[in-house]
């Protein structure tokens, strides 16, 4: 099993936050918790079916280690029809889903799919309550497997690798030889899981037409710059609810919003905004372009250059100070911040608001002077 197919459409579903925001609810169904789940299961599964081997000398955890095998492909197979649910939602699976040609030794007419399935009940999930293969609409008639035969030792010539015995509840019934091999069931599960680059190339249709409809629609622009912000706040709920544009945007109605009555702090405080309007213009030309990358105008106001040097514990300081402004612990260890900016700021009586806006405004005014 190739990992990388999971990953690349782990990452395809992470992309941009996109899946989160369309489906984490759906008409009050949360489908992203579905998505989240057959992921997980699949990459499980994925992982175990390759270390998977049957060369015990024990017949019996041999078996075991079939229904193992199998019951990783049956979670894989499950996990690919959930997102194709969820991705596609017409109410039906593909073509793949019902195709006619990988089992090629079938006891009975069934699609690929619904052969594996008996594969499954036969080998372990429920092999002493089984449907006659001939006539499965006849519950009247049962079949009961054998424990598996490992023919792996070429007592057969077609080359299977195990097979049980069908008995049946009719007396004088024959007994159904059900043999199967492991190639097959290689190629079954591969055929399934690389579904998941179609579901993945589905997912760029979906998130295309959103992202077109939403161009169409041109964000209002307001010369007040809180007034912008919050219009922007607005749009980045309704175009991807993106957990980074909104956390820079509240970082900008703070930045906007206080002031100080200390002359040389507002001084440093309203050269900050000037460049802040920057950061401002260029979120609303990516929101109007769907575009989610990192806002490099903001990134860019606090690098601290190489040869700039900062005191000790100077980032640990700046940690703690916004683990206190956005979780609410308790602030401390803010000596590095006062050192590197002293002369700059005023930290005296500051609430725990402008001590975060004026540290930040600060850094940006040291390094860009």
């Amino acid at each position: 099993m190739d990992l990388e197919v999971i990953g690349n459409f782990s990452n395809k579903v992470n992309e941009n936050e996109f899946v989160l925001f369309k489906y984490g609810d759906v008409e009050g169904k949360n489908k992203w918790n579905c998505v989240c789940s057959a992921m997980d299961w699949i990459r499980l599964s994925a992982r175990v079916i390759d270390k998977i081997t049957f060369d015990n000398k024990d017949i019996d955890i041999n078996c075991m280690e079939l229904y193992k095998y199998i019951s990783c492909i049956d979670i894989i197979l499950e996990s690919i029809q959930q997102l194709h649910r969820v991705f596609f939602d017409d109410g039906s699976l593909q073509k793949f889903i019902d195709t006619d040609n990988i089992f090629k030794n079938k006891i009975g007419k069934e699609s690929d799919n619904n052969y594996f399935k008996t594969i499954r009940a036969s080998f372990g999930a429920h092999p002493v309550n089984l449907d006659e293969p001939n006539s499965p609409q006849d519950k009247g008639l049962k079949r009961f497997a054998s424990n598996p035969f490992d023919n792996r030792r070429n007592l057969w010539k077609d080359g299977r690798d195990f097979s049980v015995r069908l008995y049946s509840n009719i007396v004088g019934e024959e007994d159904l030889p059900f043999p199967i091999w492991i190639s097959e069931l290689k190629e079954f599960i591969k055929s399934r899981y690389m579904y998941l680059n179609t579901i993945s190339k589905q997912i760029d249709v979906i998130y295309e037409k959103f992202a077109t409809e939403n161009r169409k629609r041109v964000i209002v622009t307001s010369e007040e710059p809180l007034e912008q912000i919050e219009i922007l706040k607005t749009e980045v709920k309704i175009r991807a609810n993106n957990d980074y544009y909104t956390w820079i945007l509240d970082d900008l109605k703070m930045a906007f919003t206080i002031n100080s009555e200390d002359k040389q702090n507002q001084k440093i405080l309203e050269c900050y905004r000037q460049k802040l309007l920057d950061v401002i213009k260029d979120i609303k030309e990516n929101l109007q372009n769907m575009i989610f990358t990192e806002i490099q105008s903001y990134e860019e106001l606090e690098e601290i250059p190489d040869n700039v040097e900062v005191p000790s514990q100077f980032s640990y300081a700046i940690e703690k100070l916004s683990n206190a402004y956005y979780g609410g612990s308790e602030i401390h260890t803010q000596y590095p911040i006062e050192e590197f900016l002293e002369g700059i700021i005023d930290f005296t009586n500051l609430s725990l608001e402008e001590r975060y806006v004026l540290t930040h405004a600060g850094i940006c005014y040291k390094i860009n002077s």
